[in-house]
């Protein structure tokens, strides 16, 4: 080769080459991004929940959840503090479309009454929110729609 030639044919290749691996690099994490969200919240993964109690807690489906969430490549399989999108599916609360004042979690001996009182809402509207059809059934972790 002489001196004056700047590009020799290996580092042509290698420029090629490493082109061709940012473009497939861009094109994966562009398939990867999660849909336009317009209503819903996030909801960190603890251990021991699966797909379908998350979906339960919210009152959304697990397709729902897969279609927006499209990093989860098989239900079976979430990880302990990864983030997943829980959408708002129709109108009144999570997993329904409507809009929630506020989220809250419940804690341990809470009431249904209890929150309602706290929040300044009528006990039935919060039942409505969050597809509950008893009461007396809240959990402690788990967050609660309010409207």
């Amino acid at each position: 080769m002489k001196a004056g030639h700047l590009w020799g044919r290996r580092q042509i290749v290698f420029l090629m080459l490493l082109c061709v691996l940012v473009a497939l690099l861009v094109t994966a994490a562009s398939s990867e991004a999660a849909p336009e969200q317009s209503c819903g919240s996030y909801h960190y993964v603890q251990r021991g929940q699966t797909l379908s109690s998350i979906a339960r807690q919210y009152g959304v489906s697990v397709q729902a959840l897969l279609h927006a969430n499209p990093q989860i490549k098989h239900p079976d399989v979430i990880y302990a503090g990864s983030s997943i999108f829980v959408p708002c599916m129709g109108p009144g609360g999570p997993g329904t479309g409507g809009r929630c004042g506020h989220y809250h979690y419940v804690n341990y001996g809470q009431t249904l009454s209890q929150i309602a009182w706290y929040y300044r809402v009528n006990p039935y509207a919060i039942m409505n929110a969050n597809n509950l059809r008893n009461p007396d059934l809240i959990y402690a972790g788990t967050y609660l729609c309010i409207p």
